[in-house]
């Protein structure tokens, strides 16, 4: 790669040492057509590599990116979602999962209902927090408590416990221990 100081050399042997351009092509490594390039450029002017437009892993997923990002930057899931749909119509648990989260993470839970319909085969753990978080969004306690419990009752885990228990009202907390 040619830099500035190696340009300032190239032009220095042959302005001011008067060296052929054979010969720096020679001592600097460079082919001589480089060299003639380069003494034609204006002195001061930075040299530029265009690369070629080569498609790469991602190219086909650049709009569905974008798109991601800019649902990111505006807080609308939507626009996520039709990003999603236009590249996968059928789109399998983990992009429901995405999907939910994101209308979650902007307030609208009942947008992530939408998602949470179905089964979601070995997700379904997964299904059921997000749907507990949605119906708790929505004022849906009695709902929320149901769906907690299950959870809990799956994974006898002591966070699914105290989450489950925080929906109850207080004088059920005890009878349901």
């Amino acid at each position: 790669m040619i830099t500035m100081a190696l340009m300032g050399k190239i032009r220095a042997m042959r302005m001011r040492e008067g060296k052929s351009i054979s010969e720096i092509a020679r001592l600097t490594s460079l082919s001589r057509n480089t060299i003639k390039k380069w003494l034609k450029v204006p002195q001061g002017a930075q040299p530029k590599y265009r690369r070629p437009k080569v498609p790469t892993k991602l190219t086909p997923f650049v709009e569905a990116l974008t798109q991601a990002l800019l649902s990111e930057a505006l807080r609308d899931p939507d626009v996520l979602v039709r990003a999603m749909l236009r590249h996968s119509p059928s789109p399998d648990p983990m992009q429901k999962s995405t999907l939910a989260e994101a209308f979650l993470k902007y307030g609208r839970p009942e947008g992530a209902l939408v998602w949470l319909q179905g089964s979601w085969a070995h997700m379904g753990t997964a299904r059921r927090h997000l749907n507990a978080q949605a119906l708790e969004a929505l004022g849906r306690t009695g709902e929320a408590a149901r769906e907690r419990q299950k959870i809990f009752e799956a994974s006898l885990g002591f966070r699914d416990m105290h989450a489950w228990l925080d929906l109850l009202p207080p004088h059920e907390q005890a009878a349901a221990i």
